[in-house]
């Protein structure tokens, strides 16, 4: 038998159709997603910020509050160490004073002045953006101006006229004088702080010192001023937060955002080219892994339905493909063996018309035994029935042929109530009255009955019963099994043998037997002890009684139960078991 890989018909039609829909399902989510962003992921970043913002500036005053922090006349410390310790800076209005954090950007000059204190203020960002960083033993150089002993740096380059008059406007025309000094660091005292806090903390002394913040004129309810940095374009948030008597400011950058957000459009050109590569990829595997195997099965399942049955798909996973195909093959397999059946009916029937045939003899011997069975009584009848007749015979004579009719006429009776009652049972339609009742005692009570009959036989019993074995059954059926399998013992068992009854239960079920020893075990045919009016004795010896029917309405009340039922011949023992399930 050959397998087959089959051809890959209509593929290019239904390759197709996957790469439509996954380009359009891709263009669907990559356009929400960019439209989500553009719309949508400002105001929600920005909003989810401010938030996060309040809730730790509302948290940390409460802390300042509890430890005293907030009723110091100088709050510079407290908006020092918050900014310090967070990405967001924090100023404090208190009556008309701001208090910002403070920016401790020092150096120790050996000038000429000996060693001077420098507060290198805007000058910093001079000297960062020339790359320069700031070491000892290097050589700088300053213009600025002296407050007592310190000096206050104002830029490394020389001051141009119009930087000369904002200074002189931010000192009310009161402008100290300019002078430079250079010299050697010798030590130096620089805050550090994370890309963007120096920004936003200027940004913050600007919109807080724009002359619109007031005592008179800030809300009493936090909010939140929007502004544009003319210089970069960058938009800033300032939120307010009233708390008692005071205010708290703090501000929100959108600078690093700003920069990703408009980087999205380029970068979604990128994930556009390298989602169609992929998309290519997708399809070349969907289709090796899916559409060729349907395509396969497509043509198995055509060849199928011609009643070609030599090809088989080939399994090579264990997925729903895999499944299919392998149910496929199965499918085949069984209509090819159906048909082989099919061109065998032929020979089947005529061995059915054998069959018939011999279940037709069958039919005429069991007739024929039924006849025997009641010719014999039926014979003895008639005799003595005769000899009644003669005038001259004996009371006591008359008395002893009218017990034998009687006799004979209730063996009849039971032969023709056996044979209607096996018929009921072998046809179903005597029904079974189930109920749950103590099989052990029952048992008990069936030996207590034949006790004395075994024990004028000269046979003894050998009992073993577990007690309170329950079991679900039809206690009249069951009754009658147990009572003809001990009937039977007591009938073939010879005097002075043992018949052994066991009842047992365990994790398999409840087990029976009885067994007795015979007087020739080999004469027994245990396929057909079955059978109705089977006897080990074909000679129908009239000694023992019965007609052979009581194991045949065993067997029929066993299997309505459905139990499991038996007989063996163990060590010259005849040994009839039945196996109950647990209920």
């Amino acid at each position: 038998m050959k397998t087959i890989e089959g051809t890959c018909m209509n593929k290019v039609g239904l390759t197709t159709k996957l790469f439509i829909v996954l380009f359009l399902t891709f263009v669907i989510v990559i356009g929400a997603i960019f439209i989500g962003i553009v719309n949508y992921f400002e105001p929600y970043f920005v909003g989810t910020q401010i938030k996060n913002i309040e809730e730790d500036i509302q948290r940390f005053l409460e802390e300042s509050k509890e430890n005293g922090r907030l009723e110091e006349k100088d709050l510079t410390n407290l908006v020092t160490d918050f900014t310090a310790s967070n990405v967001q800076p924090l100023a404090i209005m208190r009556d008309r004073d701001v208090f910002f954090p403070r920016r401790s950007q020092i150096i120790y000059l050996e000038s000429e002045y000996g060693i001077t204190r420098v507060d290198l203020g805007d000058a910093i960002f001079q000297i960062q953006n020339k790359g320069t960083k700031i070491i000892k033993g290097m050589n700088l150089s300053f213009v600025g101006y002296w407050v007592e002993d310190k000096f206050m740096g104002l830029s490394i380059y020389d001051l141009t006229e119009d930087k000369l008059s904002e200074l002189r406007a931010s000192f009310n025309y009161k402008l100290p004088q300019i002078t430079r000094i250079t010299g050697k660091v010798i030590d130096y005292e620089l805050a550090t702080y994370e890309s963007g806090s120096i920004y936003r903390q200027d940004m913050m002394y600007q919109m807080t010192n724009s002359g619109n913040l007031k005592p008179e004129t800030v809300n009493k309810n936090s909010y939140v001023i929007e502004n544009v940095d003319v210089k970069t374009g960058i938009k800033n948030y300032l939120v307010v937060i009233p708390y008692g008597d005071i205010y708290a400011f703090s501000l929100y950058s959108l600078q690093p955002v700003t920069e990703v957000i408009e980087l999205i459009p380029q970068f979604l050109i990128y994930v556009i080219l390298l989602t169609i590569f992929l998309l290519i990829l997708i399809l070349l595997l969907v289709t090796k892994l899916v559409v060729k195997p349907i395509l396969n099965i497509n043509n198995i399942t055509k060849k199928i339905s011609n009643l070609d049955f030599k090809d088989r798909l080939v399994v090579k996973s264990s997925d729903e493909i895999g499944m299919i195909s392998s149910n496929v093959n199965k499918m085949a397999d069984k209509l090819e063996i159906t048909l082989r059946e099919l061109e065998e009916s032929n020979k089947q029937l005529k061995e059915e018309l054998k069959l018939k045939e011999e279940f037709e003899e069958a039919r005429k011997r069991f007739v024929a035994d039924a006849s025997h069975e009641l010719k014999t009584p039926l014979g003895i009848v008639r005799a003595y029935t005769e000899r009644l007749e003669d005038k001259y015979i004996y009371e006591d004579k008359a008395k002893y042929y009218t017990s034998i009719i009687l006799d004979e006429n209730r063996k009849m009776n039971k032969l023709i109530n056996d044979l209607l009652e096996l018929s009921k049972l072998e046809s179903k339609m005597d029904m079974l009255q189930r109920r749950e009742f103590n099989l052990s005692q029952e048992m008990l009570d069936l030996v207590e009955r034949f006790y004395p009959i075994y024990e004028e036989k000269g046979t003894q019993l050998l009992v073993d019963v577990e007690s309170d074995i329950f079991i679900y059954a039809d206690l009249e059926r069951i009754n009658q099994v147990f009572t003809n399998m001990m009937s039977n013992a007591l009938k073939y068992a010879p005097a002075g043998t043992t018949v052994y009854l066991s009842l047992k239960k365990d994790n398999q079920g409840i087990h029976c037997y009885i067994k007795n020893q015979v007087e020739d075990i080999q004469k027994i045919d245990l396929l057909r002890i079955w059978d109705r009016f089977y006897k080990a004795d074909t000679a129908r010896s009239r000694k023992l009684g019965g007609f052979g029917l009581g194991l045949s309405i065993t067997k029929s009340i066993l299997d309505l139960h459905g139990f499991d039922f038996g007989v063996q011949n163990r060590d010259n023992f005849i040994h009839f078991y039945v196996n109950i399930p647990l209920s």
